[in-house]
């Protein structure tokens, strides 16, 4: 029966050793796991920090292409007065191109005859 006991002590003392290193290596892991947790969280907080800028940056570039649409559709607005205005000034050009003949005609029909020691009566009365 002694035999039995000491082997039963035996086996209990093997036991509660491997209990010890079981609990040893559980804490441990433990540790090991909040150290994972908390890197987890870092990585967590990284991403949506960059998740957040990237939707900020999603939402300044549909900005962008608006502003773009916007300013192209100005441009083009602007292109067509351009176009006009240079048309109008093609105009303006003419009509005095225009003008400065009847004002050269009109000078021309007014310029009066040379007629020397003739007095202006006698200029008037030549024409009548």
């Amino acid at each position: 029966m002694c035999n039995e006991f000491f082997c039963v002590k035996k086996i209990i003392s093997r036991a509660e050793r491997r209990i010890r290193i079981l609990a040893q290596s559980n804490t441990h892991l433990l540790k090991k796991n909040k150290a994972w947790v908390e890197a987890h969280k870092i990585l967590l907080e990284k991403f949506e920090a960059k998740d957040k800028a990237l939707q900020y940056c999603e939402e300044q570039l549909s900005l962008l292409k608006n502003s773009y649409a916007i300013l192209k559709n100005q441009n083009s607005i602007l292109e067509g007065k351009i176009t006009t205005l240079v048309e109008e000034k093609y105009i303006l050009n003419q009509k005095i191109d225009d003008l400065t003949d009847t004002n050269l005609e009109l000078r021309s029909l007014t310029t009066p005859f040379s007629c020397e020691g003739a007095s202006a009566e006698d200029y008037l009365d030549s024409e009548w």
